[in-house]
């Protein structure tokens, strides 16, 4: 079988000869503007207000700023740069702005082009919220190192994780001394477990489907104390 390639009309196609004949296969060249891919990713959202005092603007300006802080040209050529550069907390600049708007119109094969990378991280805003924002909907409220760890609430969740997985060769959140623990009754709460809940708490996701959230529920919660009248 023998291929080769041939221009038609300006498009690259490749010609592929063999026993049944010849047949084109064109090449994939298909383009898509940025803020396209950006609505394609859940987590992200493109900023599209026109005020530079918008906190989501003055969040991505600064990390725009800091990011580029040493370089004396910036990449994307924003006016004034050299003074701009040392400002922290500022309002983004109309001229950043504009380059977000402008270049979110640009076309890119990908969400591995650089331009599109460059987007994604300085002009837009990230739709996950903290796992633990959702607990008050669900009427559940976080336990926390500050009950101690020896409380009937601590106890109850650390069963909850240790019966789930005591009987499997799983242990997820890699809990110390795993072995001796699991098939133990009444004990404290390890402190890697009260440790591992207030980090999965903090944990950012898009909604309660998340595994992380359903997680967090079951075994860093207790039922929301209601607020006498």
């Amino acid at each position: 079988m023998v291929s080769s390639k041939l221009m038609f009309g300006g498009m690259a196609v490749s010609v592929t000869a063999g026993v049944g004949g010849m047949y084109l296969l064109k090449r994939d060249s298909k383009e898509k503007y940025i803020y396209e891919l950006i609505k394609e990713d859940p987590i992200l959202e493109l900023l599209t207000s026109k005020s530079g005092s918008d906190d989501n603007w003055k969040k991505s300006w600064e990390k725009y700023r800091t990011d580029n802080q040493s370089l004396e040209k910036d990449p994307w050529g924003i006016a004034n740069w050299s003074s701009l550069k040392s400002k922290a907390s500022q309002n983004a600049p109309d001229d950043f702005l504009n380059r977000c708007d402008s270049h979110s119109k640009r076309k890119v094969k990908d969400n591995k082009e650089a331009l599109y990378l460059e987007v994604a991280k300085w002009c837009t805003k990230d739709n996950r919220v903290t796992a633990s924002s959702f607990l008050s909907s669900d009427n559940k409220e976080l336990l926390t190192s500050s009950t101690n760890k020896s409380d009937g609430t601590w106890k109850a969740a650390w069963d909850a994780y240790r019966n789930t997985y005591k009987n499997t060769n799983s242990n997820p959140w890699g809990i110390k001394e795993w072995d001796s623990k699991k098939n133990s009754d009444g004990q404290d709460a390890p402190d890697d477990f009260i440790s591992r809940c207030d980090a999965e708490s903090k944990a950012l996701i898009l909604n309660k489907e998340d595994p992380v959230y359903k997680n967090l529920v079951k075994y860093c919660t207790k039922e929301k104390s209601s607020v006498a009248a």
